[in-house]
């Protein structure tokens, strides 16, 4: 059986993060609508890339490479700009059976169900940090 760690308890346990900051992120974290993750990041206590590989590690996805990412533009035509941006979401390709994406928070469940609408068919993911997926968005759609 798979035992689920949180995600403060799995850095801790890793060494990334002391006790304390742990603490001091929760009382943080009360109040915001802020993921745990943005929090820990904002405050300094870890990067984004150990965010990304430790939700990676968490939930069982590969961590995606951007720098050798090119989307294929039948994908990207199925997304809309302003969507891929507000959900941090990459669409990368498209065959008949799968619709693949990179993505930031694979809890965002809305938008992992909006994907699947659009693209009429199952979603597979991978995972991106936030700032580097913001900026291959950028890019793939042409935007300033």
């Amino acid at each position: 059986m798979i035992q689920y760690k949180r995600i403060g308890e799995m850095l801790l346990e890793t060494g990334l993060i002391t006790q304390k900051q742990l603490d001091n992120a929760m009382k943080t974290k009360l109040g915001t609508t802020l993921r745990f993750g943005e929090i820990l990041t904002a405050l300094g206590y870890v990067t984004e890339d150990q965010i990304t590989l430790c939700l990676a590690d968490q939930y069982g996805y590969k961590v995606a490479d951007l720098s050798f990412v090119e989307p294929e533009q039948e994908a990207i035509q199925l997304v809309p700009s302003i969507t891929a941006l507000s959900g941090l979401v990459l669409p990368v390709k498209v065959t008949d059976e799968r619709f693949y994406c990179i993505i930031a928070d694979p809890l965002d469940i809305p938008m992992t169900d909006s994907l699947f609408r659009m693209a009429g068919r199952p979603v597979e993911f991978s995972l991106g940090t936030p700032t580097e997926l913001f900026d291959a968005i950028v890019k793939a759609y042409g935007l300033k």
